[in-house]
């Protein structure tokens, strides 16, 4: 065998070396981070945040009931790993956000910690709308990853609606939304959150956590970029095919009889854009999904998702429904819709690199 030389001997040594500081460097954080997470119960994320995905639907409802499920049971110190999430989708995002921020709000005592996602961009998305304050997680993200199709999403969040006109709800709210949905343009969006607070909440969810009658919340995500206005719409509570049995009861029974056993969600909710009726009886309102999906058929480019329970409607400007139905609800009902804006409703200025962190 060939003897090794003194230079190589020390190359070895060197790298020997370097290989146990690594060793001890890894063990040494897994210690500290296992020492941190006494007393706490670990959840770990799905690796896919999305709602129209039929697996990773099913993974992240049953990750939030994981959740629910120890709250109910008394538990008040959880640990949620997000280290293995690779990719968010914005209605899979505001559902998680609406979720994890109404149990902080409701449950007294109640604390999250976190991992944060080894995914950059990812770290980004929860800064940038104010998710890591919510799981009271600390992620450092460095300017290359400063991505523009991130960084120009705004979240806003309210609790009520103050005034009879739906244009009152824009006055209060936390956080901020895009300037387009101020103008009188997109006066339906103004009127689906309105709808928001007068219909989903008149019963309670049923999920097992302290109701407080005057907590209505709703969430909202939006980006104006590229010529384009894309706005997703949160709120927990009965969803669509649970208020249609309180707000039009006769609706309701006309679509028993009409499609029997083969009556869906996916279906009600399309019914409910068709018969719009306003349990409030006034004129000015329960035409807020009409009212989008009017704008859609309007907008070149446009497109609705409505998630509501275990149901999906999407509509695009070109006339085409699609109704999906899935094994597992969200308790609540999203909105999701894209439109093209006008040329002068464009502002090239809308964003700046200062606007990065929400609130």
């Amino acid at each position: 065998m060939k003897k090794l030389s003194e230079k190589h001997k020390k190359h070895l040594v060197r790298a020997s070396e370097r290989e146990m500081d690594k060793r001890i460097r890894k063990n040494t954080k897994r210690n500290r981070l296992n020492k941190s997470r006494l007393g706490y119960y670990v959840l770990c994320s799905p690796g896919v945040l999305s709602l129209m995905r039929r697996q990773s639907r099913s993974r992240l409802i049953a990750f939030t009931r994981s959740i629910h499920k120890l709250v109910n049971k008394g538990k008040r110190r959880i640990w949620l790993d997000f280290s293995d999430l690779n990719e968010v989708v914005a209605d899979g995002m505001i559902y998680l956000h609406a979720e994890l921020s109404r149990l902080s709000r409701v449950v007294k005592g109640l604390q999250f910690r976190s991992s944060p996602p080894s995914n950059k961009t990812v770290g980004q998305v929860f800064n940038q709308i104010g998710f890591s304050k919510v799981i009271n997680c600390k992620i450092g993200v460095s300017p290359e990853c400063n991505r523009k199709d991130v960084s120009t999403w705004l979240c806003a969040y309210g609790e009520k609606v103050v005034g009879e006109k739906c244009g009152g709800i824009l006055d209060y709210y936390q956080g901020r939304m895009a300037d387009s949905l101020t103008r009188e343009l997109f006066r339906g969006m103004t009127e689906a959150m309105t709808n928001s607070y007068h219909h989903a909440y008149i019963k309670e969810r049923g999920d097992s956590l302290r109701h407080i009658d005057y907590y209505k919340p709703w969430w909202l995500f939006s980006q104006e970029v590229d010529g384009k206005l894309s706005v997703v719409l949160c709120d927990l509570g009965l969803g669509i095919p649970g208020t249609i049995p309180i707000n039009n009861p006769g609706l309701m029974r006309k679509l028993k009889r009409f499609f029997g056993k083969d009556l869906t969600d996916s279906v009600t909710i399309k019914e409910a854009i068709v018969n719009s009726k306003t349990r409030t009886h006034k004129a000015y309102r329960g035409k807020g999904l009409r009212q989008i999906v009017e704008t859609i058929n309007n907008s070149e480019d446009g497109k609705i998702s409505i998630l509501s329970n275990k149901g999906c409607y999407t509509h695009t400007e070109s006339g085409e429904t699609n109704l999906t139905d899935y094994p597992a609800s969200i308790g609540g009902t999203i909105i999701c819709w894209q439109v093209s804006l006008p040329v002068e409703s464009v502002d090239v200025n809308a964003f700046s690199d200062d606007e990065a962190v929400l609130y």
